[in-house]
């Protein structure tokens, strides 16, 4: 018969991950007999408060201005949009790194509350090395929210990232959204810096 025995959550925080050598006791009044060792592989993690992600090139603003840093004509986003990950306290050899972006509609200073419907974006799977473990990795988004469409040359960008583990079972877990603002219009009331060659075919 077999005999289910739960172990301690604090036993397995004192001991760490590793392989971790594990037996069981019987016993009665007079005497007791033991197993023999068994190494049980332990490997405990949590996928919470991932690290958020940087944007790497944001316009700045000259003083006097109090405005924060935002995408501008001068990030040229219609070609990609750079996004820093670094994380080596949660992100292991193995794992799959996936970017998620969002646009929202500007409307003044303050972001809206929901995002543009249709306009969710994911990255390819990034699988994770030694490199992007320990130094951190940029990922060069591209994204179809700036192809100088007359309701696109202002907006809200929203991105958060996410892990994915192998199992057994599967384990995922995703970021805290970073957001900011882009404009990329030109010196004219109605027009834009983005090339023309990307305005047709536009998506969300």
């Amino acid at each position: 018969f077999m005999v289910v025995i739960p172990i301690a959550a604090a036993l397995i925080e004192q001991y760490g991950n590793g392989d971790i050598p594990c037996w069981y006791r019987v016993r009665n009044a007079n005497n007791y007999k033991e197993s023999r060792s068994q190494d049980v592989s332990v490997n405990v993690f949590s996928l919470e408060g991932l690290a958020d992600p940087i944007f790497t090139s944001l316009f700045t603003p000259p003083a006097p201005s109090t405005e924060p840093p935002f995408i501008s004509c001068e990030q040229t986003p219609w070609i990609s949009v750079p996004v820093r990950v670094f994380d080596k306290d949660k992100l292991e050899d193995g794992d799959i790194v996936v970017f998620h972006a969002v646009r929202y509609l500007y409307n003044g200073a303050v972001q809206p509350a929901t995002p543009v419907v249709g306009s969710e974006v994911d990255s390819p799977g990034i699988g994770i090395g030694p490199s992007e473990r320990l130094n951190g990795f940029t990922y060069n988004f591209v994204l179809p929210y700036f192809d100088g469409d007359a309701t696109r040359r202002r907006g809200w960008l929203e991105v958060s990232w996410s892990i994915i583990r192998n199992g057994p079972p599967p384990e995922s877990g995703t970021s805290a959204t970073v957001t900011v603002k882009w404009d990329i219009r030109s010196s004219a009331s109605t027009g834009t810096c983005a090339p023309v060659t990307l305005r047709n075919g536009s998506l969300a």
